[in-house]
């Protein structure tokens, strides 16, 4: 366990309760998330040259097993080097459950049915 992570969180903790004991009018959000760095949520690409075809089928699914969407989602703020502090909400469209970032500036969705059958991205 890390000490110092440990540590920043009490504080944090410690710093939000003393801002709501203070503060008697303040109802904004103390809330925080915390990250903690893993292996990535997606496979490697790493195609056999002598049969890629078959490579190309081995990676349809390409998403490493047990990863929650907010793994994943994460993952892809952090590779577009998107602020993770921006609200993230859960909505549904058509159905479908989609993850508006920023306040709808970027829609994410993880369904196959996001996709229409040219290929174009839409409800």
């Amino acid at each position: 366990m890390c000490r110092v992570a440990e540590l920043t969180k009490e504080r944090l903790r410690r710093a939000a309760a003393k801002i709501k004991a203070d503060s008697s009018m303040f109802t904004g959000d103390t809330g925080f998330r915390v990250f903690k760095l893993d292996h990535s949520n997606i496979r490697a690409w790493n195609p056999n040259p002598a049969d890629l075809e078959a490579s190309l089928f081995d990676h349809q699914d390409h998403l490493l097993e047990g990863r929650s969407e907010a793994d994943v989602l994460y993952e892809l703020l952090l590779k577009l080097g998107l602020d993770l502090c921006v609200p993230i909400e859960k909505r549904s469209i058509e159905g479908l459950d989609v993850h508006a970032v920023g306040g709808g500036v970027l829609l994410a969705c993880r369904s196959f049915a996001c996709v229409s059958s040219d290929g174009r991205i839409g409800f």
